[in-house]
C-alpha cells in the first residue's frame, strides 16, 4: 500500500520591486531562472517595477523572499523591496465567492 504524503498548505508573498531604470527587464529574468518559490513575475506601473509572487509554506518566514531578492542583486540594482502577505479569505467575501 502506497502511503499519500498530505500536501502542506501554502501561502502567497508578493515582493514588489523597485529597479534601476533599465534593469527591469534583466531583474525579472533572474528572478524567474533562480528563485524557485516564484510562481510569477509581473510589470507594473507605478511606483515599482515588478511584482513577484513566491508561494511559501504557510510556517514560512514571510521575510524570507525579499532576503532572496536583496541577496541575489546589488544594491544598485534594487532600490527597494516590499513584501505583502494576501489572505484569500477576506478577497473572496469582498468580491462574493465561496472557498472551495
Amino acid at each position: 500500500m502506497v502511503e499519500l504524503r498530505k500536501a502542506k498548505a501554502m501561502q502567497a508573498i508578493f515582493v514588489i520591486i523597485k529597479c534601476t531604470l533599465g534593469l527591469v527587464y534583466a531583474v525579472a529574468e533572474k528572478l524567474a531562472d533562480q528563485v524557485d518559490e516564484i510562481s510569477e513575475v509581473h510589470s507594473i506601473s507605478g511606483q515599482y517595477d515588478l511584482l513577484a509572487k513566491f508561494s511559501l509554506p504557510k510556517d514560512a518566514d514571510i521575510g524570507h523572499p525579499s532576503l532572496i531578492v536583496e541577496n541575489l542583486f546589488s544594491a544598485v540594482v534594487i532600490m527597494a523591496v516590499v513584501t505583502t502577505v494576501v489572505n484569500p479569505i477576506i478577497l473572496n467575501r469582498v468580491f462574493g465567492r465561496r472557498r472551495r
